[in-house]
């Protein structure tokens, strides 16, 4: 009866834990940066292409197993030097949010939720409504706002706040 017990906990947590996706909409991320943001973008652009791929591991930290909000911490702790919450749900709380989808930058936190409005998934955007996430069903990929589910799920973005910086 325990092991029945502990197969339907598990089993229910990916059911409703989200880091969801359907189709991965490209495999690399493609920079078109001004010369204000080419370094950052650049090194946006190369230390992401390193994670595409990365199998999906809930809890997990390395290219060799990552979550959601793993990949996003990991992000910002190496390449802007910034530790986050380690949790999607807490990682709103280090952002200032943006009023629109047209104000979002590369580089900006995106936050999703699991349709009763708790944020249980996170990505990081690029450019052209593109994000890159690591989702249950493909690991870290780059997806695309406009497609439904994401449509239908997107709670916000943020760029990070003077307090995290």
């Amino acid at each position: 009866m325990r092991i029945k017990y502990c197969y339907i906990l598990f089993l229910s947590f990916f059911i409703l834990g989200g880091c969801a996706t359907k189709k991965q909409v490209q495999t690399d991320i493609v920079s078109n940066p001004n010369k204000k943001t080419e370094k950052i973008n650049d090194a946006l652009t190369d230390y992401c292409n390193e994670w595409l791929g990365s199998p999906y591991k809930f809890g997990g930290l390395s290219k060799k197993g990552v979550d959601c909000s793993g990949f996003v911490y990991s992000v910002y702790r190496d390449l802007y030097g910034v530790t986050l919450p380690r949790r999607s749900a807490d990682m709103i709380t280090a952002v200032s949010v943006v009023d629109s989808k047209d104000s979002l930058q590369r580089g900006d936190i995106l936050f999703f939720h699991n349709g009763k409005g708790k944020i249980n998934h996170v990505g990081i955007y690029l450019e052209s409504n593109r994000f890159i996430h690591s989702s249950t069903s493909q690991g870290v990929i780059i997806s695309t706002l406009n497609e439904t589910y994401w449509q239908l799920h997107y709670h916000c973005g943020g760029h990070l706040s003077n307090k995290t910086k």
